[in-house]
């Protein structure tokens, strides 16, 4: 049970950064474009 919790923190921890790093891409996008 513990485990499940600490899988399911993982997953959205790593869908966070995910999302982080696809608006990180969109920012150099920008950048890149100036």
């Amino acid at each position: 049970m513990h485990r499940e919790r600490e899988r399911e923190r993982e997953k959205e921890k790593s869908r966070t950064r995910q999302s982080k790093d696809r608006s990180w891409n969109r920012q150099n996008e920008h950048f890149r474009s100036i």
